[in-house]
């Protein structure tokens, strides 16, 4: 005779099998007994019964069924008869009858006044069309006994049930913020979700006592815990957040996750993803970590891929059939994959086998690793070499590479790949290369001959900081560190407050540009600033105002309180810092008049002005609306481009019109009282000298109507004509320009509002 375990094995595999005519006729050989003493337990047949529900053989199930009752029914407890009655149910979802024998039996069981009695009704069991709709809902009410746990999603936390009235219909709910909460039971279902003993929320409404126990000692049941109790698979900052920093500090939860971490791949159970968001999963079937980075490679996309090496690469006697499968599936992808795809093989390859140096000639076969061996290739120099000579443009294959060792490989070999040519294309590489290009090359830089090259490139990227933000941001924070020798010479010789202040300048163009465009790489341009000036409590930044002059942290104040980029914590902070050092910024500073919501102009520029509001509105707008006429005669306006035309044209002008209108009523004349001495202010004209060209030249800065800049006439309103404004005579000023940064000294300052 089969024992129970065998007999659940037995099940087991011909389910799997989907061998159903077998598991009925061993279902029939368990039953047909004439011991009684023999018959199996009545859980097993469930089992077997269950797993042909699952396979949808609810007609065999309900067979089967029909002919167990009989032969198990006086050994049967009224809780095994009811499960029984419940797959029978199932099996025969849509019928009425078999659910009513159910409910029958359910109520004789628990009493008519019972609670189980109350929560069938209320869950309309007998109502429902489909048996498994009606079962759901039907344990979804059951499960609100005493002693459950419940959470309460509008706000009063997670309870529990204390007692149970199915008399008076009602239930105490002891909550966090509604302790001894008395409830009917029909409102159960709607404001309170229930949970299971071991959800997280429930053992924290314990005292967490469970909980600390487990980030001690199974770190593993832990994060399974959290899985279950929320999402199923989650992004690690969701797993994080319940733990930390209620039960985990924030200091400690690196230590703690980097242990967590370990474990979970150790146990098969679990996968983490390698990028962000680092996606965790709980599996039913274990797959060794291992085989789990075997399986994810082969089709995997190359930034994926590099994932794995570098997790391989940190471990390597751990994973030797990675390593091995990995070089195979590489060593078959290098001659078919071309350009920036092969060159990342290549360096893939090249870091598995561990050979790092220059110029290698090491064969693709030689990248045998805990006593693997990868399968040989042609002897066509490294494999680095021979993806390089795949690509039309080396360099910009390196640039697209990602950051990191396989860039540094690269960079070795393709300065012997290019040969004379490798000067030439480090002035790319400085620019575009990415922080570890840059770093690389800055060590060698000396030793290559190449140090004025790299001086010209980094000094040229000072001037105009836009133009190569991540080569301006990494040049920065070397200048923050101190290392301001070698190619960054031209640093050397700025103060760090006109370093700051292009920082600043750089991140409120990047938020512009990155506003307009939404480009990801404006983006991360972006949060490197916001990093740099914050790190460290905000050093450099603190540094730079603790030695700035009156006016320069005035400056830097305007430009603080109108930034974008920053997070609203970043900007206040800067401004407490700022603030708390010159305590004056506080001062209610008299407002420019040329920031006042006023058009000034001189009578000619107004005089321009009101001639083309009255062309505007006296010739133009009348000979729009003939048009009009003339192209609605043509009929069918639907269908009439013209027409369509012609509106369009009127709509335009006339917005033009009343805005040229509001301009006027906003117009005032610049007159001599507006004048300063020796201060640009409106009506001037200044006289500049080019400071690295020594050339000079006279600008007159007058109204929006009067600017002509060919004539040396610029707008107070232009971004050049309010670089000036303010300024006194032997001032210097820096004014950005699309070709770069030009700097002036102001030599003379007149009047410019009669000059021709």
């Amino acid at each position: 005779m089969n024992t129970s375990a065998e007999l659940r094995n037995d099940f087991a595999e011909l389910l799997d099998r989907r061998d159903f005519s077998s598991v009925e006729e061993l279902w029939m050989a368990a039953i047909e007994k004439e011991n009684p003493e023999e018959l199996p337990e009545i859980e097993l047949l469930m089992y077997a019964a269950d797993g042909l529900l699952a396979a949808t053989e609810k007609g065999r199930a309900q067979v089967l069924l029909d002919l167990t009752v009989p032969v198990y029914e006086a050994r049967l407890s009224p809780e095994q008869m009811l499960e029984i009655l419940r797959r029978k149910c199932l099996a025969a979802s849509d019928d009425i009858e078999t659910r009513r024998n159910f409910a029958e039996a359910f109520r004789s069981h628990y009493g008519p006044t019972s609670v189980e009695t109350e929560f069938l009704k209320i869950s309309e069991f007998e109502q429902i069309p489909y048996a498994e709709k009606a079962f759901r809902a039907l344990d979804h009410w059951q499960s609100f006994r005493k002693g459950s746990y419940v959470h309460h999603g509008s706000g009063w936390g997670t309870g529990q049930i204390t007692a149970v009235d199915g008399l008076l219909k009602q239930a105490t709910v002891n909550l966090e913020k509604k302790p001894n909460h008395r409830m009917a039971l029909e409102a159960l279902g709607a404001v309170l979700e229930p949970l299971p003993d071991e959800h997280f929320l429930a053992l924290k409404f314990q005292g967490g006592d469970r909980i600390r126990e487990l980030i001690e000692t199974d770190p593993v049941a832990m994060i399974g815990i959290v899985l279950s109790s929320f999402r199923n698979p989650a992004p690690l900052r969701e797993v994080k957040e319940p733990l930390c920093p209620a039960f985990i500090t924030t200091g400690g939860w690196s230590k703690w996750w980097n242990r967590a971490k370990k474990q979970l791949r150790e146990n098969g159970h679990y996968s983490i993803e390698n990028r962000s968001p680092f996606l965790i999963e709980k599996r039913e079937v274990a797959i060794s970590y291992e085989d789990e980075m075997i399986g994810q490679f082969q089709g995997a996309s190359w930034t994926q891929r590099r994932d794995l090496v570098r997790t391989a690469f940190k471990a390597r006697t751990q994973h030797p059939r990675f390593i091995a499968s990995a070089s195979e599936v590489l060593s078959a992808e290098l001659d078919q994959a071309s350009g920036p795809d092969s060159v990342l093989a290549a360096a893939l390859f090249q870091r598995l086998s561990g050979d790092t140096g220059s110029g290698s000639e090491a064969s693709v076969g030689d990248a045998g690793t805990a006593g693997q061996e990868a399968p040989d290739a042609p002897q066509e120099g490294g494999p680095i070499i021979r993806a390089l000579r795949s690509c039309d443009d080396p360099v910009a294959a390196l640039c697209r590479l990602p950051e990191g060792d396989e860039q540094r490989l690269v960079l070795k070999e393709l300065a012997t790949f290019l040969g004379e040519g490798w000067g030439e294309a480090t002035k790319k590489l400085w620019v575009e290369g990415g922080d570890t290009v840059r770093d690389e090359l800055l060590e060698r830089v000396e030793s290559d001959g190449l140090l004025e090259d790299a001086q010209a490139v980094l000094q040229e990227n000072l001037s105009v900081p836009r133009q190569g933000p991540d080569c301006f941001l990494w040049c920065v924070r070397k200048y923050v560190a101190g290392k301001h020798a070698g190619p960054m010479a031209a640093y050397a010789e700025v103060e760090e407050f006109q370093v700051l202040r292009k920082v600043v300048e750089l991140l409120d163009f990047l938020d512009v540009r990155g506003g307009r465009e939404g480009r990801e790489v404006v983006r991360d341009h972006i949060n490197k600033i916001r990093t740099l000036l914050s790190q460290k409590n905000y050093t450099f930044f603190r540094r730079v105002v603790d030695n700035a002059s009156d006016d320069n942290a005035r400056s830097l104040y305007r430009r603080m309180m109108g930034i974008g980029g920053l997070s609203e914590s970043q900007q206040t902070e800067m401004v407490d810092i700022l603030i708390r050092r010159f305590p004056g910024l506080l001062a209610k500073e008299e407002v420019p008049i040329w920031e006042q919501d006023v058009i000034f102009v001189t009578p000619l520029g107004l005089q321009i002005r009101q001639e083309e509001f009255r062309v505007l509105r006296e010739e133009t707008l009348p000979e729009v609306f003939e048009d009009i006429g003339r192209a609605a005669a043509f009929g069918d306006l639907r269908e009439n481009a013209e027409y369509k035309a012609a509106l369009e044209r009127r709509d335009q002008l006339t917005k033009k019109a009343e805005d040229i209108e509001e301009e006027l009523k906003k117009a005032s004349l610049i007159t001599p009282e507006h004048l300063k001495d020796g201060e640009v202010t409106l009506g001037a004209k200044v006289t500049l000298e080019n400071l690295d060209s020594g050339q000079e030249i006279a600008y007159r800065v007058l109204g929006p109507w009067d600017a002509d800049p060919d004539r040396g006439v610029l707008s107070y309103k232009s971004p050049l004509g309010r670089s000036f404004l303010g300024t006194h005579e032997g001032d210097e000023v820096e004014v950005e320009l699309p070709s770069g940064t030009i700097g002036y000294r102001v030599r003379g300052v007149e009047s410019g509002i009669n000059a021709e």
